[in-house]
């Protein structure tokens, strides 16, 4: 009764998987992100259905599966699943900068070292015999895979209190929740702990179906919730919203004033470790409206970055006035709100394409050399350099 149960639950994991994948695709055809959605979701259905073949000793006669020569393809499918969702993190979440090429050849070295180099060294045969064919071909991946859920679970927490785009946070707590429960289970209890002997094997399969029934429930609900919605938004943050005119009865406008007045003549931006909870307190507004009109208004998807803006923008003004060029570099950054030079070093680099000190050699130039020429002619003897 109970395995009857159990297929019909990975049947029905495998229905609703396929169908959030579907949707994400038609929803947003020219988003890779939509892309890595559905290849993730694949790689859902993969390891539901390559469970029935790797759980058949524990399974009565007629409910475990045989895939044959079409396994390897399966396994392989399954085990990219980490991979997946570490870029999918990234390009959600990065705002459209480019992902270490590092990463990406450590992905590559990954998926060559679940199937094709495997099949090529053990001839086909599923076991590794010698002990460095197990590190190699067994605790190498799963390594691997560990690897880029951490660096997916870095991304996911990046910047979480800064963000401002609403439909992105919503995503990084759906994502959280797949992380621990789902990605992380599996991975860690079903192959790492039962490759390392601490889980017994009879205890295997009931462990893969508590899985599956999380699962199920997960995916009901994000079917439910994504065809309601805009499903867009949570997978592609550069997508903006058209504007609208706002109504006679709308406090936006005055809102978005009074942020634009605190930013640009109270100089709020210079506190240092100012936060969104702490500028919504000092305006008097909700959090979330906040959020909101600082995302559509004034055009800014991280909190950060609009620090990073202005107090980068005050700091480039000073060192573009030679009368502040007695003034230190940390001066200036201390004084528009940051705690320490690596962040302002980084920040300025990143805006401005060079350091403070090009920059302020770079910006002056112009002005020195016509302060030069407008000086009469200096005796070359007595020139300091």
């Amino acid at each position: 009764m109970w395995h009857l149960l159990f297929v019909g639950v990975d049947a029905a994991v495998v229905v609703l998987t396929a169908l959030i994948g579907a949707r994400f695709v038609t929803a947003a055809p020219q988003s890779r992100n939509a892309v890595l959605v559905a290849l993730m979701c694949l790689a859902s259905i993969s390891y539901v259905l390559a469970s029935r073949q790797d759980y058949a000793p524990l399974l009565p006669d007629g409910f475990a599966l045989q895939f044959g020569a079409f396994f390897p393809a399966l396994n392989l499918m399954r085990n990219s699943a980490s991979a997946l969702f570490m870029l999918l993190c990234h390009g959600i979440f990065r705002d459209g900068r480019r992902i270490s090429p590092l990463l990406l050849a450590l992905v590559a070295l990954q998926i060559l070292l679940e199937e094709p180099l495997e099949w090529l060294v053990l001839g086909g045969s599923d076991r590794a015999a010698h002990p460095w064919e197990v590190l190699l071909f067994e605790v190498a991946p799963a390594g691997l895979q560990l690897v880029f859920l951490s660096v997916a679970l870095f991304l996911l927490l990046e910047s979480r209190d800064s963000d401002l785009i609403e439909a992105r946070r919503r995503t990084r707590t759906v994502f959280r929740v797949i992380y621990v429960v789902q990605v992380v289970g599996s991975l860690v209890v079903e192959k790492v702990l039962f490759m390392l002997g601490v889980v017994p094997e009879q205890a295997m399969y009931p462990i893969h179906a508590a899985f599956a029934v999380f699962a199920l429930l997960t995916a009901l609900v994000l079917l439910w919730s994504l065809t309601r919605t805009d499903i867009a938004q949570y997978i592609d943050p550069l997508v903006r919203e058209p504007a609208r005119p706002p109504l006679e009865t709308d406090t936006s406008v005055m809102d978005v004033a009074r942020i634009r007045a605190a930013l640009e003549q109270d100089h709020v931006y210079r506190e240092a470790g100012l936060t969104v909870a702490g500028l919504a307190r000092r305006l008097a507004l909700p959090e979330y409206r906040l959020r909101k009109l600082i995302h559509g208004h004034l055009g800014y998807r991280n909190f950060n970055a609009l620090l990073h803006d202005y107090r980068i923008g005050e700091v480039s003004a000073a060192l573009a006035n030679p009368a502040r060029n007695g003034t230190p570099v940390l001066t200036l950054a201390l004084t528009a709100g940051y705690q320490s030079l690596t962040p302002f070093n980084r920040a300025f680099r990143e805006l401005k394409g060079m350091t403070p000190t090009e920059y302020r050699f770079q910006s002056q130039s112009p002005a020195l050399s016509r302060s030069e020429n407008s000086r009469p002619a200096r005796i070359p003897e007595i020139d300091q350099p």
